[in-house]
Order: structure tokens, then C-alpha cells, then sequence
């Protein structure tokens, strides 16, 4: 595990945000022009324009930042999208200034970030999808009890609506997790995959199934694989053992934030473990974790192999 040292910058939120007037009168409400702010950004988001989606979803927390309790669900949502664009970003499509090499409050990456193949423009996108994310966790618990009707309108856009606050609220708390992996704060990985309530994503059918339903980004996906096979090889290698090769599978999918090196640091583990080898319960053979199926009898899945214990000397 690599463990250079390495913190983050958190930017301004000036240099994050569009600022907009937030006066209004005292009998007006927010609730419709909240509601077009969420439609936008989320069109915005779907679009790939992702600084229109920054905007638009920071602008639904800007406005109401005076009076916040009403507004408690879309500002929820607001930070949400803000963090899915962010993460989106992180990925490609970069539009924050890279801040790497100017003397601020913080911590300049320097090769730290470069021996995690981490550009510092991902980088600045990653925190700033921490901090939306950090926001909509700490509102997530009066979010749920939020009404999704004021007015007799609806305040989300429906798929917001159907997503609810809950699995949004799981989808920030996963993307986090991905985020400390990718940039290997493993430490704090595991302090959260072990707090009370994360047995699920121990498992990996419920983890995915989990993962499908609040609808990570891809890349977020590969990184949660590798976190939590991080997390469980030493104490379970047979559990770890499938979101090592969803990791790989992932990995090769992931627009290039999942370096090949550490592919193959993952498929070295299956192929070389000193405990257990994988093993097609069909033909009974091994076969690298890095292709899809079998590569003898072509009928199962590599992910489905079954643990044998190695023979002991």
C-alpha cells in the first residue's frame, strides 16, 4: 500500500461556486424556482456540461442558505448533483484551475500525486466532490423526513424523486469511499467500511446489488471494488477475492483513473496468493482473473470461481 504523505487542498467555495443574489422578499418562497434550478442541473449533468451542473445544483443551496430548514430536501439534492458532477470531472472533462503550485492553506500534492498517477485538476475534483458530498451527508438525516410536495408541486425532479433521499444518500457515502481509495487513504477506508450498519458491501452480491440501485459512477465502482478488497484480504481473502476481479473488470473501464499497475498488482494476489487458488467449478482449472470466463471450458464466469486451499508443504 502505498502511503506517501499526502493531504488535500478544500478550495474556496468562491472559486467553486457562481455566487447569485441572495436577497428575496419575505413572503416569497423557493420551492418553484429550487425545482428548475434541480431540472437544469440535472439536464446539465445528463449532458456532460458540468460546469452548468456545478452551478445550477450550488445555486439551489446558495439561495436558501438564509432560511434552510424548508428547502432541507432540495438542498440535499443540490449538494448531490454538485458532487456527481465533480466526480463526473474527476474522470475527464476537468474544469477547475489546477491550484497545485501557489502558495494556499493546505498541502500541495506534489510527486506524492504522481506516484498515484492522480492529476492535481482530478485531483481539485475530488475534493470538491468531497466537500458536496460531506454536505449532503451531514443533511441527509432531515432530508429523508423533507415532504417531496410544497405547494402542491413536487420540489425534485422525478428522477431525483425516485432515487430518494436515502440510496442518494448511500451513493455519497460509497463515492467517498471510492474517493480515499483513489487517492489510497486506506486508513480511513477501513474506518468506515468497519463503523456498525457496512456489513452489506462486505459481501459482494449485496454490495453490487447495492452499488446498481444508487447508481455510482463507473469509475466509482472500480474504486469501491479495490477498496473493499484492500479491506478484506488480509482477514478474508476468499470474500476479497470476487471484488478483486470486479476490480480488474472495472479497472479497464474506468477512463483511465485506474492505473494498470495496480491491475496487475490485483490479478498478482489472485494468481499468486500463498493460501488459496481459484478454481472453475466446472473443469476444475485456474484461469487468469483478468479475462471473463474460463479459458479452457469457456462456460463459467472467472468471478463465480470457488476458493481452494493450496496444499501445505
Amino acid at each position: 500500500m502505498n502511503t506517501s504523505p499526502m493531504t488535500l487542498r478544500f478550495p474556496p467555495l468562491a472559486r467553486i461556486v457562481l455566487a447569485l443574489p441572495l436577497c428575496a422578499c419575505a413572503s416569497e418562497t423557493h420551492f418553484k424556482p429550487n425545482r428548475r434550478l434541480l431540472d437544469d442541473a440535472l439536464a446539465a449533468l445528463e449532458a456532460n456540461q458540468l460546469p452548468t451542473a456545478v452551478q445550477k445544483a450550488e445555486a439551489v443551496v446558495l439561495r436558501t442558505q438564509a432560511e434552510p430548514g424548508p428547502y432541507v430536501l432540495q438542498r440535499f439534492f443540490g449538494a448531490y448533483l454538485a458532487a456527481q458532477a465533480h466526480l463526473s470531472a474527476a474522470a475527464g472533462g476537468a474544469f477547475l484551475e489546477d491550484t497545485a503550485d501557489q502558495d494556499e492553506t493546505g498541502i500541495r500534492l506534489g510527486e506524492a500525486a504522481a506516484t498515484l498517477e492522480v492529476e492535481d485538476v482530478a485531483v481539485a475534483h475530488l475534493v470538491a466532490a468531497m466537500y458536496h458530498a460531506g454536505l449532503g451527508i451531514e443533511w441527509l438525516a432531515r432530508a429523508e423526513k423533507a415532504p417531496a410536495h410544497a405547494e402542491k408541486q413536487a420540489v425534485l425532479p422525478p428522477e431525483l424523486e425516485k432515487l430518494g433521499a436515502k440510496d442518494a444518500g448511500i451513493n455519497l457515502l460509497l463515492s467517498q469511499i471510492a474517493v480515499f481509495a483513489r487517492l489510497r487513504f486506506q486508513g480511513r477506508v477501513d474506518r468506515l467500511l468497519r463503523q456498525s450498519g457496512r456489513e452489506a458491501l462486505h459481501r459482494f452480491e449485496t454490495c453490487k446489488e447495492i452499488v446498481d440501485r444508487v447508481q455510482v459512477r463507473p469509475w466509482v465502482g472500480a474504486w469501491l471494488d479495490y477498496a473493499l478488497y484492500d479491506f478484506l484480504r488480509g482477514e478474508n481473502p476468499v470474500a476479497a477475492y470476487k471484488f478483486a476481479v470486479d476490480a480488474v473488470a472495472r479497472g479497464g473501464d474506468s477512463k483511465g483513473t485506474f492505473p494498470r499497475g495496480l491491475m496487475n498488482q490485483i490479478e498478482d494476489w489472485v494468481v499468486k496468493n500463498p493460501e488459496y487458488e481459484w478454481i472453475c467449478p466446472r473443469c476444475a482449472n485456474t484461469s487468469p482473473p483478468s479475462l471473463p470466463r474460463c479459458i479452457h471450458c469457456e462456460q463459467v464466469l472467472v468471478i463465480e470461481f470457488t476458493a481452494r486451499k493450496k496444499p501445505t508443504s
